[in-house]
This record gives C-alpha cells, sequence and structure tokens, in this order.
C-alpha cells in the first residue's frame, strides 16, 4: 500500500521535471555539436558537383496554371534541373502553352 501511496506522488512530478530535464540534455547535446562540429565549417555550394534533376510535370487540360507551375520551377535555384511536361491529350490550348514554353525556358522539354 505504501508502495503504491509512494508511486501516485511521485508521478506528477515526473511528469514534469522528465520533459524538463530531457529537454536541457538535448540543447546541451546540440550545443555542443555546434561548437566542436559545425562552426568551423564552411561548405562551398559553387564547388559542389550537383546531381541532375528532372521535374516531370503531367498536363491535362493545365492551359490556366502551367505557366505559373513552369516559372516557378525554372526559378528553383538548383543548377543542374531539367522539366519535362508531358502533355496527357490535352482537350483546351495546352499542348500550345507548352511548345511555347519550351522556347522560352531552356531547361525545360515537352513530350507529347
Amino acid at each position: 500500500m505504501e508502495f503504491i501511496h509512494f508511486i501516485v506522488e511521485m508521478f506528477p512530478r515526473f511528469v514534469f521535471f522528465y520533459p524538463f530535464i530531457m529537454s536541457l540534455v538535448w540543447m546541451t547535446g546540440a550545443l555542443l555539436f555546434y561548437l566542436y562540429r559545425e562552426r568551423h565549417e564552411s561548405v562551398d555550394f559553387e564547388s559542389i558537383d550537383w546531381p541532375m534533376v528532372n521535374f516531370v510535370v503531367p498536363c491535362y487540360n493545365e492551359e490556366s496554371t502551367i505557366i505559373e507551375t513552369i516559372r516557378y520551377l525554372s526559378e528553383m535555384p538548383y543548377p543542374k534541373k531539367e522539366i519535362i511536361a508531358v502533355n496527357d491529350g490535352s482537350i483546351d490550348g495546352t499542348a500550345e502553352v507548352l511548345e511555347c514554353l519550351a522556347g522560352q525556358y531552356k531547361e525545360s522539354r515537352v513530350i507529347h
């Protein structure tokens, strides 16, 4: 009976103090990691040989939104990218818009 009383009495303290103490442990670990590992390391992003990334954009009757989509993808700051717009038999003017965009953005291609 005394053990149960001890558990009931200690449980609220545990619920409060355990997350508090563990957050201090994690913050201390993060601070030490930053001070000893990351602070002195500098990365030259221009010298990295980035892998090629292809964005495949399926297009079906997207005449009103495809210009914005291709523009946002082309403005991404990733150096090696290719945008492949796949026209899936659109019945609106999507094909004409995609052909115009392929001439406008050098990293984009169109597949009909």
